[in-house]
């Protein structure tokens, strides 16, 4: 089966063309995590991406699910390779692009772009304009995305009181660097994992540097690079990695350095 571990600002929508193409042959799960999407957060929730990990694994227990296939991308790396570094017995393939796994230094873009997105002017933009939602997916997506998907995107994030979890999260890039430490300790426990990696290479957060690691990570790798996709690769790519995402799941041998 198919987990699909979304990013921000995002939710589980942005998954919709990938299971659409791929729900006739394979169990395709997607939630949002607690305050994005259709989500409500209980009271006194810390909304921070350990939370959001131990979140996605009571989801896991509670729908006894096994077999996984986690496909994640942005925030949905961390907290999904949280889940599989705890519980490597649940994880029989990965799926993941332009996403990371270990703590980011303020010389590195993904770290300026924390100190900026997650400090007061982000927070001012998004809180007042709901603009992180917007202009993600419009930095984000090469091909302009029909209105109605636009809207869909971002209305979720419109009430007030749903725009906070949004402007949150760039400051966790750097703020959550004791458990992107966690995570990364434990990915040594999935060295051996069959891998698929997409990469969008108009991202500038996500560059070359963190794909080669990935593919240190895990040897038994193919890699997909998409000259004409960003950070909302799937957006752009949804038909090729429909295909790609196929093969993958019914192939049995040992992938070759890409």
């Amino acid at each position: 089966m198919l987990l699909f571990l979304h990013g921000n600002p995002a939710w589980s929508f942005q998954w919709r063309e990938l299971i659409s193409g791929l729900r006739g042959s394979y169990r395709c799960v997607a939630l949002d995590y607690p305050g994005f999407g259709l989500s409500t957060a209980p009271a006194g929730y810390g909304f921070t991406p350990k939370e959001q990990s131990l979140i996605v694994e009571e989801f896991v227990d509670r729908l006894g699910l096994r077999n996984i296939t986690l496909v994640m991308q942005d925030w949905g790396g961390p907290i999904g390779l949280g889940l599989a570094g705890r519980r490597p017995e649940l994880i029989s393939r990965v799926i993941l692009g332009n996403t990371w796994a270990w703590p980011t230094s303020t010389s590195e873009p993904r770290g300026r772009f924390s100190e900026i997105a997650g400090g007061p002017v982000g927070e001012f933009i998004q809180m007042n304009f709901n603009g992180f939602a917007f202009l993600g997916l419009k930095s984000g997506v090469v091909h302009p995305l029909p209105p109605q998907v636009v809207d869909t995107y971002v209305r979720p994030f419109r009430p007030l009181n749903r725009r906070g979890v949004a402007a949150f999260y760039p400051g966790q890039i750097l703020g959550a660097s004791s458990y992107l430490g966690e995570v990364e300790t434990r990915l040594g426990r999935l060295h051996d994992t069959k891998t698929l990696i997409f990469w969008g290479l108009l991202d500038p957060g996500f560059p070359p540097s963190d794909l080669q690691k990935f593919e240190q990570l895990f040897p038994n790798h193919k890699t997909i690079k998409l000259p004409g996709a960003s950070h909302f690769f799937f957006e752009d790519a949804a038909n090729q990695m429909v295909r790609e995402i196929s093969g993958f799941m019914n192939s049995n041998g040992q992938y070759s350095e890409q």
